[in-house]
């Protein structure tokens, strides 16, 4: 580790679990805000959200935006680089010496993802707080100038690297930043730019830029990040001079999509987003099914379809406890919700702080729930079905008994032996939760007395070991 590039004082952004690094896939929920709030204004206001903000006259959830970019904008030097990475040489704990934090070197992708993010935030929280908004606007043009201009690209770079994150040996990485690794987020950025500044000529030659680049849901990008709003700009044709067959194509393509996502539904029994021809296997993330939610979400804005809303509101069920398992996958939300979880501050066994005594875990997480087929599955299996006979030999009740478990009902709760199930991701399954609640609240809607009062639930109480019969 060198010691010399530590980074000090960093305010701003989220952790994921225990891990207390931030990254680029973070600006998942902050374009899920985002695009709640263009979706629905009328929606949110000051002190929805009972955070340090409320009260300051600017809806909390472009304040909470706001928190998610502040570590990036400050990232940003002189040139307008802004970094996409704050991380340390392994996982550490966020104040552990030998291992300090630092920010990663600044690319023009990062750039042009903050530039895009910062401009549509300073555009929507300038009505509200003006110097804020002037702040925003005028980083993300230092970070679009920079970010645009193909002689910022790092060239040959040489990273040096250890394996057993940080604890094993030394190798290089070789690496180049190429021009194309921009193109997707420099279609994002334009679009913002354009709008903020009101200056058509960014977008020119924009539906050329988005056909060669990365469409959603192919690799790189997938239905668990925020792919789905690179191009939503072009299909909802958010600016008058984006070409009307630009706007066409990209408008068939999410419709398209979106009636993909509401045939694999229909043959689904519990009615959720998930292809039956897969329902055997479920890695990290998939099976938050509100991922799913942002492609219904421009297709119901696009068409004003009533389907696309259902479909929403079916996964967002399917989430919260219409499955096989009757169990809420957000913590703190219904009646039966996962209670160990893997989240550091949750965590009853980590003394002296007294509030970790708490059997019940901070509410509203929510968690990766069932997946399949991780090592720690089996793992968690061996330490529930193995045990001793009366002679003290081991004895292992039922060990292949999970090849015929159904999918959805392969469900265990332990914070470390079963991580894979375990564990929770802001971009992957907290910030689809965040969006699909922001579509699906009241206009002006504010917490009333009870659940800003709700203590946490007695240990007794807390029924979330397993999954309702």
């Amino acid at each position: 580790t060198d010691m010399n590039r530590k980074t000090e004082n960093v305010v701003g952004g989220w952790y994921d679990a225990a891990d207390y690094e931030r990254n680029q896939h973070h600006y998942t929920p902050v374009f899920d805000m985002l695009w709640a709030y263009e979706f629905a204004p009328q929606n949110f206001a000051d002190g929805q959200l009972n955070i340090p903000e409320s009260g300051n006259g600017v809806p909390d959830l472009l304040d909470e935006v706001a928190f998610g970019l502040e570590h990036w904008r400050r990232s940003q030097d002189d040139r307008g680089a802004v970094s996409g990475q704050i991380d340390a040489a392994t996982h550490a704990d966020y104040n552990d010496p030998e291992y300090p934090y630092s920010f990663s070197r600044r690319t023009r992708w990062n750039s042009l993802m903050y530039a895009a993010a910062a401009a549509q935030l300073a555009r929507l929280i300038r009505p509200y707080d003006e110097q804020r908004g002037e702040l925003y606007a005028d980083s993300a043009r230092r970070a679009w100038e920079f970010g645009r201009d193909q002689d910022n690209s790092l060239g040959q770079v040489v990273i040096e690297a250890t394996e057993r994150r940080g604890r094993g040996d030394s190798y290089d990485i070789h690496w180049q930043e190429e021009d194309s690794h921009s193109w997707p987020y420099k279609v994002q950025a334009a679009i913002q730019m354009a709008l903020l500044d009101n200056d058509p000529d960014k977008l020119r030659g924009i539906g050329e830029l988005a056909e060669m680049a990365h469409p959603p849901f192919q690799w790189r990008f997938s239905h668990r990040d925020f792919s789905a709003w690179i191009y939503a700009g072009l299909a909802l044709r958010v600016h008058p001079d984006i070409e009307e067959e630009v706007a066409e194509h990209w408008r068939d393509f999410y419709i398209e999509t979106a009636d993909e996502l509401l045939e694999q539904m229909h043959q689904m029994p519990y009615r959720h987003s998930w292809p039956r021809e897969r329902d055997y296997r479920i890695g990290w993330g998939a099976s938050t099914m509100t991922n799913f939610n942002r492609t219904l979400a421009i297709a119901w804005r696009l068409t004003g379809e009533a389907r696309y809303f259902d479909a929403i509101v079916d996964n967002a069920d399917f989430m919260l406890g219409a499955n096989p398992t009757g169990m809420s996958w957000t913590t703190g939300i219904g009646y039966v919700f996962p209670i160990d979880i893997q989240h550091a501050f949750s965590d009853p066994r980590r003394e002296p702080d007294q509030h970790r005594t708490i059997r019940e875990p901070v509410p509203g997480i929510t968690i990766y729930g069932i997946t399949s087929g991780a090592p720690m599955h089996r793992q968690g299996r061996d330490l529930v079905w193995e045990n001793e006979d009366e002679d003290g030999q081991s004895v292992v009740f039922q060990k292949e008994a999970d090849r015929n478990v159904p999918l959805y009902r392969r469900w265990s709760s332990h914070p470390t032996a079963n991580t894979a199930q375990c564990e929770f991701s802001v971009h992957e399954t907290m910030a689809s939760t965040v969006l699909t609640a922001a579509l699906l609240l009241e206009p002006q809607w504010r917490p009333d007395e009870r659940l800003l009062r709700r203590m946490p639930r007695r240990a007794d109480l807390l029924f979330g070991w397993w999954y309702l019969p």
